[in-house]
């Protein structure tokens, strides 16, 4: 999933300096939809979700749907998808570290790789789902909203980084 996420980066920067695309929505809002597939595999296997996982699935497949119904998938990023993206996200997160706490491993949790990945995530997407609400408002948030993305964005690959250091170990 890195791997995807650097080659996403890498070809956005590329195309758009080369002229080919004028905006990188489409790109972010394909990759909103393999990363979120990719974490519902992953917290499936952490909480085995069982059938519940197929219901999430429908629903976000129905929110991103209905942006594209929209016709959003040039103009803007997937509003209603990465919102139900984020509620999803952040459910899973409650989920997992209400079960921690019921586990006697949480007294040794930044052993834990999953909870360093669950935290990156659980911060990325507090910080992402009021940006995102706030797009589209005309309120002028664009040079806060790049900074803010920036700085959620290094939170989440740190908490990555610690993740897998920790597996190493």
């Amino acid at each position: 999933m890195l791997l995807y996420t650097a080659i996403n980066e890498v070809s956005i920067q590329v195309l758009m300096k080369s002229g080919v695309i004028t905006s990188p929505r489409m790109f972010y809002n394909v990759y909103s939809v393999i990363s979120f597939l990719a974490y519902l595999y992953w917290f499936d296997k952490i909480l085995k979700l069982k059938y519940w996982k197929w219901m999430i699935l429908v629903v976000f497949l129905a929110a991103t749907t209905y942006d594209l119904i929209q016709e959003q998938e040039v103009k803007q990023l997937f509003k209603v998808g990465l919102i139900t993206q984020a509620i999803l996200i952040l459910s899973f997160s409650v989920v997992y570290f209400s079960r921690l706490l019921n586990e006697d491993r949480v007294i040794h949790y930044w052993r834990i790789p999953e909870f360093w990945f669950i935290l990156g995530l659980l911060t990325f997407y507090v910080g992402f789902t009021p940006l995102l609400l706030m797009t589209g408002l005309e309120l002028g948030i664009n040079r806060v909203y790049s900074i803010s993305i920036n700085i959620l964005n290094l939170i989440l690959y740190g908490c990555y980084i610690i993740g897998f250091y920790v597996t190493a170990k």
